[in-house]
């Protein structure tokens, strides 16, 4: 593999913007020579316009039904820009007003592209980028299906996901009445900080209000300057291979033609190979239909580019073109998505199906087939149209309990400290919601979403990718004369992540653990190649590493994980307090670990007791039970929060009559938002 170096000195940060546009009758109100519609029209484009070679824009239109004119969030080429500009302008007035069902089309837009994001390790504002969602209308909705009520909840759910620093809801209403105002007022409440409303009285106002989206879009988009990176160039190199040619033993290959006959199978069908004839070069292939069907290299058989992603441990879905799968839908609904669990020696695929968005729970594996399928996160899936669940985790993703947390609310069960497993459900249990993870000792085991956190790095680490074993990492079974320098390609990942296979140049089957390895793909300023990292003085008064439950692995952070910095007393260190960084490695010679700090371009050398994890952060005013103090009185309490100090990751919590009790996260259990905190409450579930 060829590595070419490039500097880059500054980037700008992207934006996906999400624009819906009123194309109701009444938009054809005319003043002036023009209509309503003519100007959110010009204002859709002038803010196409401003969107970089890099950014996304989708837009909707709504009038009796939603519609979708952009083909999803597109990537905005000069190309795309001028085709989309056409069918902007092309819009026409007619039918009723959808608004409900619109604003939640486009969050859950957003909520897609979030968790897509988040899949691939984007999990800080500056990599995600930032989001607007714009929404313009004349009048009062008529014919959703929504309600207000639900377009106010999926708006606080996004709010709280995201915030104001990482996302913006712009409301644009024109000429409304007080009544329909009102609504839209109170859904920019719903959507907190980061939503606001504007009031357009006249065609005039709809052009001015675009003008200042587009100011304050140039605004957020900051300039983050950065060092030197290290991307891939060319192919994977000659990698030594037991058949001449792409295709080798378990490759996933395509029928493209019939030399021998047919058999019961047809062109385009995707099977297994299975053996191949030296002297003649033909090949053997196990499909569906068929098992050792016979074919060319040349002419009957090629190689599937997708159909090779699809291995145990990847994401996939049903793909779009398939109208009738060969087993049935059976329990898999559209929106769907699943973790593949094995592929059989002829192509027929078993997939681990989630939560899907009726929320039904599903534990059985379902019945497919290579051909029928494609892989989620490739960059092509079509999010929009696949719902996926709210919140931070996901099917799929790679999570741990964090490390910092000393007892899960759900206990440890057979789970030990530090392990890294699969979420594989979502369910809801005694009316919480429960995510079913399976890990290297324990399947099945469940917890809630402060009992875990996304393992960015893992998760990223799926069939097909190429990897590398992680700096600092000695495997669990050996080198088997891999090197930390060599490079291979992911075949598949077990189910728990216990066991991945992968094929390097020096071993075509390597065996780790998922935390041993990493993609090519991982931003290369976060690991510790980085040079000038600042040695800072650690106070002897450190708080001490968190303690509780499970068995510790030695080291309490893995490269990758996101931290935040606490307890340096000196002049020079005392500003790192409170920042959130990420591992890029560590040395196990002098027990420190080079953080990079995010968003500030900084590298710091600290010891552990210097890191904390990240806590969750709840709004002051939250309602808050009170639990696990050793101080037992307190327990059951219920209170408020007033503050929040990130440098120790502690909350103040007020509880009548006392005031200012100081918590950690694990401490507090947050209450329903119509709970009210009386005097001396008591909370009796």
């Amino acid at each position: 593999m060829n590595i070419n170096h490039v500097s880059i000195e500054a980037s700008r940060r992207h934006v996906t913007s999400i624009t819906a546009i009123d194309t109701s009758y009444s938009m054809s109100s005319r003043e002036g020579g023009k209509t309503r519609l003519d100007a959110a029209k010009e204002g859709a484009c002038k803010l196409l316009d401003a969107h970089g070679s890099e950014d996304h824009m989708a837009v909707l239109s709504f009038g009796s039904e939603v519609n979708d004119v952009s083909g999803g969030a597109v990537e905005l080429s000069r190309a795309n820009k001028v085709a989309l500009m056409s069918r902007i302008m092309n819009l026409k007035p007619s039918g009723q007003t959808k608004f409900y069902d619109t604003l939640i089309a486009g969050c859950q837009l957003v909520l897609s592209i979030s968790a897509n994001a988040q899949l691939r390790g984007h999990l800080t504002d500056e990599d995600m980028g930032t989001f607007w969602l714009i929404i313009l209308t004349d009048g009062d909705d008529n014919a959703s299906e929504s309600t207000q009520a639900d377009a106010e909840k999926i708006l606080r759910l996004i709010n709280a996901e995201l915030g104001k620093e990482a996302m913006k809801v712009v409301f644009i209403g024109v000429s409304l009445d007080s009544g329909t105002k009102s609504k839209l007022q109170s859904l920019a409440r719903a959507g907190g900080e980061m939503a606001t409303f504007t009031d357009a009285r006249s065609v005039g106002d709809i052009t001015s209000a675009f003008e200042e989206i587009v100011l304050q879009m140039r605004v957020t988009q900051m300039t983050i300057s950065g060092g030197g990176m290290s991307v891939a160039a060319g192919g994977d190199g000659d990698t030594p291979s037991r058949w001449p040619g792409d295709i080798q033993k378990g490759s996933h290959v395509r029928c493209i033609g019939q030399s021998y006959g047919a058999g019961g199978v047809s062109i385009g069908d995707v099977g297994v190979a299975s053996s191949r004839d030296a002297t003649s070069g033909l090949y053997r292939i196990n499909f569906p239909a068929k098992d050792g069907w016979a074919g060319r290299g040349s002419s009957d058989v090629a190689l599937d580019s997708v159909a090779e992603r699809i291995r145990p441990g990847a994401l996939v879905a049903v793909n779009s073109s398939v109208s009738s799968p060969r087993f049935g839908f059976g329990m898999y609904k559209q929106g769907m998505h699943g973790i593949v669990h094995e592929v059989k020696y002829d192509g027929i695929v078993m997939v681990q199906l989630g939560f899907n968005p009726e929320g039904l729970p599903t534990s059985d594996l379902w019945k497919s087939q290579l051909s029928e399928l494609e892989v989620v996160d490739d960059g092509s899936f079509n999010f929009a149209s696949h719902r996926p669940w709210p919140g931070h985790l996901q099917l799929g993703q790679a999570v741990r309990v964090p490390l910092g947390l000393g007892e899960p609310s759900t206990g440890w069960g057979s789970l030990k400290r530090g392990e890294v497993g699969y979420v594989r459900a979502r369910q809801i249990i005694g009316g919480d919601i429960a995510y079913v993870c399976d890990f290297l000792s324990v399947d099945g085991w469940k917890g809630r979403a402060a009992d875990l956190e996304v393992e960015a790095v893992a998760t990223l680490v799926r069939p097909g990718k190429l990897v590398r074993i992680r700096k600092g990492i000695t495997p669990r079974n050996g080198w088997g004369g891999v090197t930390a320098s060599s490079v291979g390609t992911v075949v598949s990942v077990r189910y728990d992540g216990g066991l991945v296979f992968v094929r390097f140049p020096e071993c075509d089957n390597w065996k780790g653990i998922l935390t041993e390895v990493e993609t090519l793909d991982r931003p290369h300023s976060e690991r510790a190649e980085d040079s000038g990292a600042i040695k800072l003085p650690v106070s002897p008064t450190s708080v001490a590493t968190a303690t509780g439950g499970g068995p510790s692995t030695g080291r309490k952070f893995q490269d990758g994980d996101t931290v935040v910095i606490k307890g340096l007393l000196t002049e020079k260190g005392a500003p790192f307090n409170g920042k959130t960084g990420r591992v890029a490695t560590y040395d196990e010679d002098t027990g420190r670990y080079q953080i990079q700090i995010v968003g500030g371009g900084q590298s710091v050398s600290l010891r552990e007791s210097s890191l904390m994890v990240p806590a969750r952060r709840y709004k002051n005013g939250t309602n808050v039970s009170l639990r696990g103090l050793t101080d037992t009185k307190h327990n059951g309490r219920v209170g408020t929060i007033s503050d929040f100090d990130p440098s120790t990751g502690r909350y103040t919590v007020s509880c009548l009559p006392d005031k200012g009790l100081g918590l950690g996260l694990s401490q507090v259990k947050i209450l329903p938002n119509n709970f009210y905190v009386l005097a001396d409450a008591v909370e009796l579930d």
